[in-house]
């Protein structure tokens, strides 16, 4: 027969056990508290919205390609024939010229059309290589340069660069920015949202960190203050990003300086896209495109912060104009006699 001592200490031993056992955690319960603390669903919603975008550009660059690439290819075989042709007949004219007095006036007509020729191969992208049999400098319609045109087309950049030819082309141009730009625009203002609160949630660690006022005291103490730092915080990450593209640009492309690849970095990320300037190196186009969908909404994101700081401090400047001339159209409707008896009252109290 067990004994009252030795239920009470088995009940201990057993409360012993309970107790171990809570105190480890399950492999579920771990994953759960990691997805919560990573919030990676909401994660996984931002990258599924730009693995999207990126499968459409894909998508539309083949699509591209096949419609575009047999009308250039039949466009570099004329200006080759052409070219070769116009240069087989002002070898013959030359030579087989029987008529010496002519012979300037001929050799000058036969090198015009030969120069002519040359400048229109040279625009359709030859090289003027005779050995070589003018070769084409780069595939326009390339697989990496059709989903480079892809991205330009839903970004609204449009360089101008490279363009379709074809009436299927341009009309599956048509449709592919009728669905492509919406998209886009998501994808933007997603991650513009995203760099938003990473902007804030920045800022408000920086400040209890490093608060302002103990530097200033007058500054960081209203919202409008704090705001105003955040929107100059992001405009110096904003300048940041561009730099880095443009040190990046710098390795690509053998031809650009560092002002080169920041302006194109610049007139890209504002959706300008003069086109005087477009990265030239096929390998690195998938890369340059992901650079671009970033910054494009990092720039959307920083000149919103930048636009709403303007219109709060033309409203306070409206209001402050309002009062203002209020007091003055106040002082204006007493007489003149008043106001000169008041001034005087005022110096004669004075001294």
């Amino acid at each position: 027969m067990p004994t009252e001592q030795h239920s009470n200490d088995l009940l201990e031993h057993f409360k012993k056990i309970d107790v171990v056992d809570t105190g480890k955690e399950t492999f579920s319960v771990r994953f759960q508290k990691f997805w919560k603390k990573f919030k990676l669903k909401s994660a996984l919603s931002h990258v599924g919205l730009l693995v999207s975008l990126a499968v459409y550009c894909g998508v539309g660059g083949v699509i591209f390609r096949e419609l575009e690439l047999p009308a250039e290819v039949a466009r570099i075989k004329e200006l080759q024939e052409s070219l070769v042709k116009q240069r087989e007949r002002f070898i013959y004219s030359i030579v087989n010229n029987t008529d010496v007095r002519n012979l300037e006036t001929l050799f000058s007509l036969e090198l015009e059309n030969y120069e002519k020729v040359v400048q229109d191969a040279a625009k359709g992208g030859l090289l003027i290589d005779v050995s070589r049999g003018f070769p084409v400098e780069s595939e326009k319609w390339s697989r990496l340069q059709a989903m480079f045109f892809a991205s330009t087309v839903i970004t609204t950049i449009g360089y101008g660069n490279i363009a379709p030819v074809t009436v299927t082309g341009r009309i599956f141009c048509m449709l592919f920015a009728l669905v492509g730009i919406p998209l886009m625009l998501t994808v933007i203002a997603d991650w513009g949202r995203l760099f938003a609160s990473a902007v804030s949630s920045m800022g408000k660690k920086w400040k209890s960190m490093m608060p302002v006022s103990k530097f200033v005291p007058d500054v960081g103490v209203k919202i409008s203050d704090r705001k105003w730092m955040y929107a100059v915080g992001a405009v110096f990450f904003l300048g940041i990003y561009l730099a880095a593209g443009a040190g990046l640009l710098l390795l690509w492309e053998e031809d650009w300086d560092f002002f080169d690849g920041y302006y194109f970095c610049f007139i890209t990320m504002t959706t300008i896209g003069f086109g005087d300037l477009v990265p030239s190196k096929p390998n690195y186009m998938m890369l340059c495109t992901l650079y671009i969908l970033v910054g494009l909404a990092l720039t959307s994101t920083i000149i919103e912060l930048v636009r709403r700081q303007y219109a709060q401090s033309w409203h306070k400047l409206q209001a402050l104009s309002g009062s203002l001339a209020e007091t003055l159209r106040r002082l204006g409707n007493r007489p003149a006699r008043e106001l000169m008896s008041r001034l005087c009252t005022t110096i004669s109290g004075v001294y």
